[in-house]
């Protein structure tokens, strides 16, 4: 049985339920892609947290953390995802979001695109790689097999980090329907946008304020 179970859920969904640049993107490609694309987004966040929980599990993780220059990497990278992001987002042409037939004007092409830009958000996303190993092992009792109870404690998280996302998303759907014209989307894209280079620039001034705290530059 997992240690204090219950106090994991609340702490789970609060995190997940969080806004950050998970549920931005959710956000924004439910309102972009509609109905037809609207459980991309969840799943592949889901997806990247999955991975990034075995690796973390794995004790793959906290090498990464232990190494600076690994993290620093990983860091940068992230960054350059985020930004990569915003300006997708801010050259994304305006649609009128209330057209319930835009759906099908995209192919699978940009279905895979969804579901692995967001798959590739979280896998280079250095928070969630602190975040699973400052919460996991605080719930892991040393008398219990290790990999069943890690088994568990990352099966619930990926669970309720795509729920969650799958409610941001459908709600978004849903709101996209009474938007009618291309003006909302234009400011949702630009918005959206300015949110992921402001994301990315926060890491990276975070990044520039440890390397400076540690003597490095």
């Amino acid at each position: 049985m997992i240690e204090n179970l219950g106090l994991y859920l609340f702490v789970t969904f609060v995190n997940c339920a969080t806004p950050g640049a998970g549920v931005l993107y959710t956000l924004s490609n439910a309102f972009r892609y509609g109905k037809s694309c609207w459980w991309l987004s969840p799943t592949g966040n889901a997806f990247g947290v999955l991975v990034m929980s075995i690796i973390a599990a794995c004790g793959l993780g906290a090498i990464i953390r232990a190494n600076e220059a690994i993290f620093s990497i990983i860091q940068i990278a992230g960054c350059f995802v985020m930004f990569w992001l915003g300006w997708r987002s801010w050259k994304a042409p305006s649609i009128n979001l209330a057209d319930a037939e835009r759906a099908s004007k995209y192919g699978s092409g940009t279905k895979k695109m969804v579901f692995w830009s967001a798959a590739l958000l979280q896998t280079t996303n250095p928070m969630l790689i602190v975040f699973v190993l400052s919460l996991l092992p605080q719930f892991v009792s040393a008398n219990r097999s290790y990999a069943a109870q890690m088994t568990i404690l990352i099966a619930i998280f990926v669970f309720i980090c795509w729920v969650v996302h799958l409610v941001y998303s459908r709600t978004a759907v849903v709101a996209g329907k009474v938007f009618n014209g291309t003006r909302f989307s234009w400011w949702l894209n630009h918005i959206s946008g300015v949110l992921f280079w402001l994301i990315g620039s926060m890491v990276l001034w975070d990044l520039y304020q440890r390397l400076i705290s540690e003597g490095i530059l």
